[in-house]
């Protein structure tokens, strides 16, 4: 396994062990497909927070290790990493009255009698949040619990917003924008603290033992090298020319 997928996923068992009963019908899962779902949740998590043209919440050589913490915790707190919200089924599968989508539980309403939520979150060209209407831009609710790369990086959006709107507020207090809807108030810098809370500590306790550079290196590898004129001549050291006759053609072994 990837060291950086190995990593996510030990972080995900310290609190949602493989096994643990589910009391939910729609939560329920065998051993073998929790850890199939652990192991893909971590892998779209990796390919979001390890996205080159994704801005981490944090600078620093391991900004993006402490951005997938950040955001581990958040699911933990707003799905317990279960099945149903990861897939938005049945009665318990969304949060608040059911408008929260996803392990992330973005807030985008209600779905319409056509299963779609009509408010539609993007991400716009400077990283920020964005909302529309438009079907054709952006994921409606129902494609952020079919595509969880795509929740990832909804919420990525507004967890930057979150931290730049909150700078202010103590690194604890940062999350309370995505929490409430505002920096301070409504209960916002509580929640906030929870989740921040065990991002921290995680960042003391299950720091990686590799940097963001490492990761970007082994999740993004170069494109392999086309070939060139250069790099297929076979060294001159092959060529065999002949001995004999009234032809002067240059033979290459291969």
């Amino acid at each position: 396994m990837n060291t950086v997928i190995a990593w996510i996923v030990t972080i995900i068992v310290s609190v949602a062990p493989v096994g643990r009963p589910q009391f939910h019908p729609d939560a329920k899962e065998t051993t073998e497909e929790t850890t199939d779902r652990y192991n893909a949740i971590a892998n779209d998590l990796a390919s979001v927070v390890y996205d080159q043209n994704e801005k981490p919440l944090f600078s620093g050589p391991n900004g993006r290790a402490k951005t997938a913490q950040v955001m581990l915790a958040i699911m933990n707190y707003e799905s317990s990493f279960r099945r149903d919200v990861d897939f938005g089924l049945g009665k318990f599968g969304r949060g608040d009255g059911g408008r929260s989508w996803c392990m992330m539980q973005v807030l985008l309403g209600q779905p319409e009698k056509n299963g779609k939520t009509r408010q539609r979150i993007y991400v716009q060209p400077n990283g920020r949040m964005g909302y529309t209407t438009d079907p054709a831009k952006g994921w409606g609710g129902e494609e952020l619990v079919s595509d969880r790369k795509a929740c990832f990086r909804a919420a990525l959006s507004v967890l930057r917003d979150s931290f730049q709107a909150c700078a202010n507020n103590e690194l604890k207090d940062r999350l309370s924008l995505y929490a409430s809807g505002k920096c301070q108030g409504n209960g916002g810098e509580q929640a906030s603290r929870i989740r921040m809370g065990l991002a921290m500590h995680w960042m003391k306790t299950r720091a990686p033992e590799f940097s963001d550079a490492e990761a970007l290196g082994w999740l993004n590898p170069p494109p392999p090298e086309e070939p060139t004129l250069t790099n297929i001549i076979m060294p001159a050291s092959t060529w065999r020319f002949p001995t004999s006759g009234a032809t002067s053609a240059v033979l290459i072994s291969f």
